[in-house]
């Protein structure tokens, strides 16, 4: 954050978790403990408003009582009566960029599988998509990554959350049809 941000780091009060994490998975990275985590859906995609979600609870509904919560990384207790509760994520999963493939073959693969094939199809023998080339990271910033992660998941304590599910996608699978559709 701070090669990015500079001093105005200082004023970074919150991250959003992305469609392919959720905050457990973010919880590994040591710079975001700090932050309160948020998650919002994409305005432009209308069908998918409500799939991720900040749960507050307020006295009032005010710009300034938000900001406070977010600021404060409040967490509501026991006896509070304004602070977040929870996010409500998408399963990271369904998210476009949480493995890497190759979509002609059918075939995804997580990025260490993908390091063992030396980053080629195994049915086609074409280059895979991986997944941070299309983020906005490359290889080696994997790796960088890596190196700055807690070695196992540390949830701090404002990052309740829960995964929850489209209506639409629910339908989809239970009628076996594309949700594209």
């Amino acid at each position: 954050l701070e090669e990015c941000f500079h001093e105005q780091t200082e004023f970074i009060y919150a991250y959003e978790t992305g469609l392919s994490s959720d905050p457990e998975m973010n919880s590994r990275l040591s710079a975001l403990a700090k932050l309160t985590c948020l998650s919002n859906s994409d305005a432009h995609s209308l069908e998918n408003i409500g799939r991720e979600a900040n749960v507050m609870e307020l006295t009032s509904a005010s710009y300034e009582n938000i900001y406070q919560i977010i600021k404060g990384k409040k967490r509501l207790v026991a006896g509070d009566v304004e602070g977040m509760i929870e996010t409500i994520e998408f399963y990271p999963e369904e998210g476009m960029y949480h493995l890497d493939g190759h979509r002609d073959c059918h075939f995804s693969c997580n990025p260490e599988e993908s390091r063992r094939l030396h980053n080629l199809c195994p049915h086609c023998g074409r280059p895979l998509d991986l997944l941070l080339n299309k983020n906005y990271l490359n290889r080696i910033s994997l790796e960088i990554l890596e190196l700055s992660l807690h070695s196992e998941m540390i949830i701090p304590e404002s990052a309740g959350y829960e995964h929850g599910l489209v209506i639409e996608i629910l339908f989809s699978v239970a009628k076996c049809i594309s949700s594209d559709a």
